[in-house]
């Protein structure tokens, strides 16, 4: 159902995941879906577009997972779901000398199922 993301860094390929893997809904009821990595790397941005069928899914909000919230830093954060059917989403550390470590959960969107069904995810770019 999800593709594995893999995003080239300088030095390092990083593979993302979804969580749940599947996304299997039932209309009225309310989900979380959590971007996450894995590897035990130095990030200070992550920025992600997704894009869902808008009869399946209601977005509902989008914001930083834990490995940026709960790191102390200042967090720029941005969610965008002004277009039916996508959302876009950043978390950046701001501070020049800072940065968030690996693994742990990049972004977390919640969102109310419309039907019931598999869901299709797209993601054009993270």
């Amino acid at each position: 159902m999800f593709a594995m993301l893999a995003v080239p860094p300088a030095t390092a390929q990083v593979v993302l995941r979804f969580d749940p893997p599947e996304l299997n809904v039932e209309a009225g009821v309310v989900y979380t879906l959590s971007v996450r990595m894995d590897d035990p790397i130095d990030i200070r941005t992550f920025e992600v577009d997704v894009t869902y069928p808008d009869q399946m899914l209601e977005s509902i909000s989008g914001e930083p997972g834990p490995l940026f919230s709960d790191s102390g830093f200042f967090i720029f954060q941005v969610f965008d779901d002004e277009t039916s059917g996508q959302w876009h989403g950043a978390a950046i550390v701001m501070g020049a000398t800072d940065w968030v470590n690996g693994p742990g959960e990049l972004y977390r969107w919640t969102f109310r199922a419309l039907a019931n069904g598999s869901v299709p995810i797209n993601v054009p770019f993270v």
